[in-house]
């Protein structure tokens, strides 16, 4: 008997056929009117069911029927993804996905994490990233990561007023409030409308006993923003220091009044209008046998 062996042929994977013209037309139409009329959770369906080469084309408008349901986890995901490839062949610009995931950790309160991963793309070159990365860094009260944005940013454009204001603040956050002070006198000369770098010039003028100057800084505060925290906390400081006790009692209630989201503030507030409480009480007290010698 003749005997014929079997032939088992491998066959290899072939790669997907691209879209046509008419598949992309098709699904761009479909895609126009689910926009039109805002159905986000739909074009994620759409989009979701589509062939890949069809759906990477349309990304970008993938990203933001996700951000707009909230999706934020997976607009990191697609992000991490892309990033993996070669410029080439990604079909997204990689200074975009840099942007996506950073405002997606930013939307999540991840805000950290979002300066951090901003922050590595800006010391890249990647402006937008560094901008992005300072209000991410504030947020977070990320004092050094925001201190280095703003060198980076100074080492473009030294006479910029507002990146050095940003770097007066940082380092007046950090403390450092004798290299804070010559960098706020600086940034104020340039940006004098800006109300929060004068009340970290108070604060740093508080800091060295300096009230008077102090004094004059933080009302210059709030000229610019009566209800500015900072501006309050730190006029309150310099009253007290120049021993005008109710008044500084006065700018503490008020800024006690805005209810601080930090509880430590709040309580350190509540202390400082006891303390004045206790020596207006005091003074009081005092009076009539001040009066009766």
């Amino acid at each position: 008997m003749l005997i014929i062996p079997c032939l088992f042929l491998t066959l290899s994977a072939q790669t997907p056929a691209p879209p046509t013209s008419q598949e992309i037309r098709d699904l761009e139409k479909r895609l126009e009117g689910l926009v039109a009329a805002k159905d986000w959770a739909r074009v994620i369906e759409l989009l979701d069911g589509a062939k890949p080469g069809l759906r990477e084309n349309q990304t970008p408008i993938l990203v933001q029927a996700l951000v707009r349901t909230g999706k934020f986890e997976r607009v990191i995901e697609i992000c991490d993804t892309l990033a993996q490839r070669p410029g080439p062949n990604s079909p997204i610009p990689a200074a975009y996905l840099v942007q996506w995931k950073g405002q997606s950790l930013s939307a999540l309160g991840r805000h950290g994490e979002a300066a951090e991963f901003l922050l590595a793309a800006g010391r890249k070159g990647d402006r937008m990233a560094l901008l992005l990365a300072g209000n991410e860094a504030v947020e977070a009260a990320k004092w050094d990561l925001m201190l280095e944005v703003a060198e980076l940013q100074l080492a473009k454009s030294p006479t910029t007023g507002a990146y050095l204001a940003m770097k007066g603040q940082a380092l007046a956050k950090l403390g450092r409030f004798g290299e804070a002070q010559a960098t706020l006198n600086e940034a104020v000369h340039l940006t004098p409308a800006n109300a929060m770098c004068w009340a970290d010039l108070a604060c740093c003028y508080n800091d060295g006993a300096r009230y008077p100057e102090a004094l004059e800084a933080a009302s210059k505060a709030l000229e610019l923003a009566p209800r500015l925290m900072e501006g309050l906390c730190n006029r309150g400081r310099a009253f007290i220091g120049l021993k005008r006790y109710a008044e500084g009692r006065k700018d503490f209630q008020v800024a006690l009044d805005l209810n601080p989201a930090d509880p430590a503030v709040a309580a350190n507030l509540r202390l400082n209008i006891k303390m004045a409480d206790d020596y207006l009480a005091y003074q009081k007290k005092k009076a009539p046998t001040a009066r009766k010698r």
